[in-house]
């Protein structure tokens, strides 16, 4: 079923990817991205899912992706496009700029792949 990423980590807000099973990349895409940027994410990412406590965040950002969660949310219940699918909305504590950073199927994860054989009969008879 299709879920929505939203979280804050220290001074920036995150919300994204809007994930439709068969449709989008996933969260391994994301992380199979990062880790073509750069060799050492899977350290980096196991360190930071086994951190130490965290600390609360900013309650106005806390709610700002509470909300940007919910208009994205609601407009692809109501069957809108949205701007957070195979993307993120990134918004920034200290200077309140938002920017959106698209993340695409990365070939290497196994998600799409029943996509993409559900066409290949489409694709034979051209």
């Amino acid at each position: 079923s299709p879920h929505l990423l939203a979280y804050v980590r220290e001074t920036t807000g995150v919300v994204g990817p809007l994930v439709v099973p068969g449709s989008t990349g996933c969260l391994l895409c994301l992380d199979l991205h990062r880790r073509d940027r750069d060799p050492g994410w899977p350290v980096v990412a196991l360190q930071l899912g086994r951190g130490a406590a965290t600390s609360a965040c900013d309650v106005g950002l806390a709610t700002l992706v509470a909300a940007q969660a919910a208009l994205q949310a609601l407009a692809h219940l109501d069957g809108t496009e949205t701007v957070v699918r195979d993307a993120t909305l990134e918004t920034s504590l200290r200077s309140g700029a938002t920017r959106r950073r698209s993340w695409s199927p990365h070939p290497g994860c196994g998600c799409r792949w029943a996509h993409l054989v559900d066409q290949a009969p489409e694709a034979a008879a051209r």
